[in-house]
Parts: C-alpha cells; sequence; structure tokens
C-alpha cells in the first residue's frame, strides 16, 4: 500500500486481495503478495495489539489462531510519537511482459523490478516511453496464473532457436512478430482451448514468488482472459457477527482492558496462571476481583466457543448462534453486540412477525480466506484456498478488517409463515426459481441447495426493506447490508438489516431509530406500497425468469434488485409477487393473507 499507490484495508480483503492484480494510473501493474511477505512486513511493526483481531468464534472456525488487519499507512515524518510507521502491502510486478506503445518490443520483466521500465530499442534514438503491463494473462481453474507464452505462441509452441526478438503489432487485428521471421495473429486468444497445443499450465502462483514457466507440474488447461476480467480472480470472504463474551455486570474499562493487554494476559496465564495477572491489574489501577471474573467469564467463552466449532457447524449451524444471541438478548452497552427487544404489541401492525429487534450496537469481522479463478467455486475446500495464500505452515493468522455498526432484526411468524407456504401456487413459483438455481450451481460444480418459498420470502423483503429504509435512514442502500437466518431444521426464519463502518465509533443510529415501534410502521407499509409497482411492470410481474441464470421471477433493477455489496445471494432468488401477491392471485403474497 504505497503512499502514491492508496488501497484502502476493506479492498484488500476483497477484491484486490493476494493473488489479484490491480492496474495503477501511471501503467503499472502490481500483484498482491503471498502472506509470507505479509510475515516479514509485520516484523517492523512496534506495536501488534492495534494489528490483530480476535474473534474465537470465527477464528476456530477457520482453524487459524487470530487475524490481522492490513496495515494503513503512516508517512514515517508524520510524528515522533506515531506506531506503524512506514508499512506498506508487498506487492509484485504482474504480468512481467510489458511492451512498448511506440514501436511494440516486447520485454520480460522480473516479479521484482520496481518503478518504470523504458523502451531499450527507443533508448537508442532518445526518444524511449515507458513500458507498458501486457492486457491479458493466461489462468487455470486450480488458481494458477502466468504470463501469455508469446514465444511459444509464435512458434507453434516452441522456443525460438535464434533467441530473437520479440514485438506486437497492431492493425486490423494484433500480431505477434519474431525477429526470426515468425509472425501469428493474436485475435483468436480469448476462444476455448486456444493454448492447448502451444502448452498447458505450469504451476505458478507469482504471489508467492514462483516464476519458473519452464516446469510443466500442474498439466490444466490454460485459458486467455483479459487482466481486468470479473473472473480472474473471486475472493472468498467469511462474515461473522462477533458474540457478547461476557455476562452485563462488567464495566466498561475492564472489557477494555482485557481486549487491549489480552496478549500480555494470556502469556501471564500460562506462565504462572490466574493469579499471576494480579501485578498486571494492580500497575493499570484495576480491581482485580472484578478483574477477575470478567477475565474468567472471557476464559470460559474462549473454551466454548472452540468446543463448539470443533464439531465442524454447518453454514446454517453458525448462524443459528447469532440468531439465538439475537433472540435472547444478549450482550449490553459496554460490549460489541447490544439488543433491545421492543414487545411486539407495540408495533400497530398485523401478525406479519414474532419479533423486532433493535441492534444498536453489533461488530462484524470479515476475514479473507482465499480466492478461486475462472469459476466462483471449483470444488475448494477453506483449507486449499488458505494453502493458495502462503508457503509456510507456520502462519497462524488470515487477513481482516472488523466493522462496527447497527441494525435491525425481523423474525417472520412461523404459524402464518406454515399457513401461506401451503398455498400451490406459492410452493409452484419457488419451485421453478430454486431448480432453476440449482441447476446454474452443478454447472459451476456447487452442491445443491435445500431452500424453499420461506427462503425466497425472507430475501425479497430484505431488499424490499433496504431500498426504502435508504431514503429515511441517512444511509445510501449500497451502505446497508442484509443477513439471512433460513433453515427449516433449525427452525430458523428471520433477517438481519444492518449497516457497519470500519470506524470503532460504529454508525450514527439513523436505522435503529427507524426500527422503533411508530417509526417502522409506516416505513414497512410504504415499503409494502412501493414494491407494488415496478416501472417494467407488466413485464417484470409476468416474467418466467430474469436474472443473471433466470433464477428470478418478478424482480429487476427497478424493484428489487440492490447492489453487490448489500445482497449475501448476488441478486438471485427474488420475487416480490411473495411478498405483495401477483395481479390475479393476490395469495401468492406473504403480506396479503
Amino acid at each position: 500500500m504505497y503512499p502514491n499507490y492508496p488501497v484502502r484495508q476493506d479492498q484488500l480483503i476483497s477484491i484486490w486481495g493476494v493473488g489479484q492484480m490491480i492496474n495503477f494510473p501511471n501503467g503499472e501493474s502490481l500483484m498482491i503478495s503471498g502472506l509470507d511477505a505479509w510475515e516479514k512486513m509485520y516484523e517492523q511493526i512496534t506495536n501488534m495489539d492495534e494489528i490483530k483481531i480476535r474473534d474465537t468464534r470465527l477464528a476456530t472456525r477457520l482453524k487459524v489462531d487470530h487475524f490481522r488487519k492490513p496495515p494503513d499507512f503512516r508517512d514515517k515524518s508524520s510524528g515522533i510519537n506515531i506506531e506503524n510507521k512506514g508499512l506498506k502491502i508487498p506487492t509484485v510486478r504482474f504480468p512481467k511482459w510489458h511492451y512498448c506503445p511506440k514501436c511494440g518490443y516486447l520485454k520480460k520483466l522480473t516479479l521484482y523490478n520496481n518503478g518504470l521500465i523504458y523502451c531499450p530499442e527507443c533508448k537508442k534514438n532518445q526518444r524511449s516511453l515507458p513500458m507498458i503491463p501486457i492486457h491479458f494473462v493466461a489462468v487455470c481453474k486450480l488458481g494458477h496464473i502466468e504470463d501469455f507464452p508469446f514465444e511459444r505462441w509464435v512458434h507453434e509452441g516452441n522456443y525460438c532457436k535464434n533467441e530473437g526478438k520479440l514485438k506486437i503489432r497492431t492493425g486490423p487485428y494484433i500480431s505477434v512478430i519474431c525477429s526470426c521471421g515468425n509472425k501469428k495473429s493474436m485475435s483468436n486468444i480469448y476462444q476455448n482451448a486456444a493454448l492447448n497445443s502451444i502448452k498447458t499450465c505450469s504451476g505458478q502462483r507469482p504471489w508467492l514468488g514462483e516464476d519458473d514457466d519452464t516446469k510443466e507440474h500442474c498439466g490444466a488447461p490454460l485459458e486467455v482472459r483479459p487482466i481486468s476480467a470479473s473472473n480472474v480472480y473471486f475472493p472468498m470472504v467469511e462474515k461473522s457477527l462477533f458474540l457478547p463474551r461476557y455476562e452485563k455486570k462488567h464495566s466498561q474499562k475492564i472489557l477494555q482492558f482485557i481486549d487491549s493487554k489480552w496478549d500480555a494476559i494470556d502469556i501471564l496465564l500460562e506462565k504462572a496462571g490466574i493469579e499471576g495477572v494480579f501485578d498486571l491489574a494492580k500497575r493499570n489501577n484495576i480491581n482485580f476481583e472484578e478483574f477477575k471474573n470478567a477475565l474468567e467469564e472471557r476464559l470460559d467463552d474462549n473454551k466454548k466457543s472452540k468446543t463448539k466449532q470443533k464439531a465442524n457447524l454447518t453454514e446454517n449451524q453458525y448462524r443459528k448462534q447469532e440468531y439465538l444471541a439475537i433472540l435472547q438478548n444478549k450482550g449490553d452497552s459496554n460490549q460489541n453486540f447490544y439488543v433491545v427487544e421492543n414487545n411486539i404489541d407495540d408495533y400497530e401492525i398485523e401478525s406479519f412477525f414474532s419479533n423486532i429487534i433493535c441492534v444498536p450496537k453489533l461488530k462484524e469481522t470479515r476475514a479473507f480466506c482465499g480466492f478461486t479463478r475462472l469459476n466462483v467455486y471449483n470444488g475448494e475446500t477453506i483449507e486449499d484456498m488458505k494453502n493458495m495464500l502462503m508457503l509456510s505452515n507456520k502462519i497462524n493468522w488470515l487477513p481482516a478488517i472488523e466493522n462496527f455498526g447497527e441494525g435491525i432484526f425481523f423474525e417472520f411468524n412461523n404459524k402464518r409463515l406454515k399457513k401461506w407456504i401451503n398455498y400451490d401456487s406459492v410452493q409452484n413459483r419457488a419451485r421453478r426459481m430454486i431448480n432453476q438455481y440449482n441447476k446454474d450451481r452443478s454447472k459451476r460444480y456447487q452442491s445443491k441447495r435445500e431452500l424453499n418459498a420461506i427462503f425466497i420470502l425472507l430475501h425479497t423483503f430484505a431488499h424490499c426493506f433496504i431500498r426504502q429504509l435508504s431514503y429515511v435512514c441517512g444511509y445510501n442502500s449500497a451502505s446497508l447490508q442484509e443477513r439471512l437466518y433460513f433453515s427449516t431444521e433449525l427452525q430458523m426464519q428471520g433477517v438481519l438489516i444492518y449497516t457497519t463502518s470500519s470506524d470503532a465509533d460504529g454508525s450514527l443510529g439513523g436505522v435503529v431509530n427507524q426500527g422503533k415501534p411508530g417509526n417502522l410502521e409506516p416505513l414497512l407499509y410504504s415499503t409494502l406500497e412501493t414494491v407494488e409497482y415496478c416501472s417494467a411492470d407488466p413485464i417484470c410481474i409476468k416474467s418466467e425468469g430474469q436474472g443473471a441464470n433466470g433464477s428470478n421471477l418478478a424482480a429487476c433493477h427497478n424493484c428489487v434488485l440492490l447492489s453487490e455489496t448489500s445482497c449475501e445471494e448476488n441478486n438471485n432468488l427474488l420475487d416480490r409477487c411473495m411478498v405483495i401477491g401477483e395481479t390475479d392471485d393476490q395469495l401468492v403474497g406473504y403480506f396479503k393473507i
């Protein structure tokens, strides 16, 4: 993260994570290095407390000890009392092939070339220009990436016997020319199997410093893609709500002390037991008895979290813990999880919901655990993807960020849901959508998901509510997110609408305020009124299938769809008819029965 190449922290654990290429305005293309290089960068840190994130529940699930934030850049001249100055995210230069925009000369650099490179051919005539990286690469479905094999392309799979120089020529079509006389068009490089007769994948992982393109130890087919293509890099990010560790009786001073000094406490506990931290508490003017009680709760919570996660919980079982924490009114204002339950009878609405709960404080941890190429999912486990991020097996952390915010939780009325889902027309619409959705998943090597109409209702309601909420809460719709809690087996039927910010002070209260009795009712009814009509009707409401893979029915950009930052399901499985009913069958809508 160079001072003149700024990258946001949240981008480094998502779209521009380890193994991704970033194109900068001056023509340089850099790839974020693996965690081994990050480890060396972290060795320069003087205060690890502000870098480490401790979320035992998520860390145990991902089988790491802790998480680390990508450091923000602090100029070395910014002040004598500023810690962790001059830290930069490590990168390598990729693609290595560069060309001269003036003469077309091709030159292959190394992963570690720094700064702008000038054309050596034009330099002879004193009119050299900075060379530009080639804008396409070769990738395989196992996550490897390498430079386009120009020399073997122009020589039909072989290397030039005369070690000729290569140039790119533009015109009606792009071609590559060797000084030995060979020439070949590049017009068909994006076709399937274009490189099959040239070479197969050599298993290169340049973000880890692997640079040998003469070996062919992977053997998978290569596909050529522009470096900016969306399917060159799919980041895998695990999200988790931080659950309260303590009862409500402890002061904020005690809790902040334990969190900030956890590494020191952990070492003292290992050496001398709980009595060994007495001096540490005394030096910081902390009441030892209160500190001891809170610490014992923290240790007990850590033990319980690790025990639960060792059972390899499914995604639904993992979310059930959050679901219960919200319903059981856990946490308090001194912690990063605070729930305020309102009496459902205080809301002047019908029995659509069994619970409406405001969450004034929450913390979300987002951990980067790997990436895939070409397909969103190629059959990898989380361990497979983690292994692509590092060479050393001693690295026991992953990059992550933590965001603070607020939200509103809706638990749908189970009795009303059972009545609604028994309508044949509801089941028929849901079956069409889910079958199409699973058909598309099978093409991408993903397993079938067991869903029903209730999931589609929860998801569509969340979208409709977010769009309407954005008009009154002070946040745009891209800043609001959904977290769906659905499982017939585990009896979950709820949705959390929330917003988060990287600022430790969290958000401004605009979302929670709209969830209070007296404010929520007009917002809910205006949501239902707005979604009754779409500017694309009657085409939208009569749709037989729309969206990226045809798994949506009455849902388009004019009425239901949200930005990628807001939706957990990539805008799939949406149908506003399940919220407000069809034109000729109102009972399809949950809010119409």
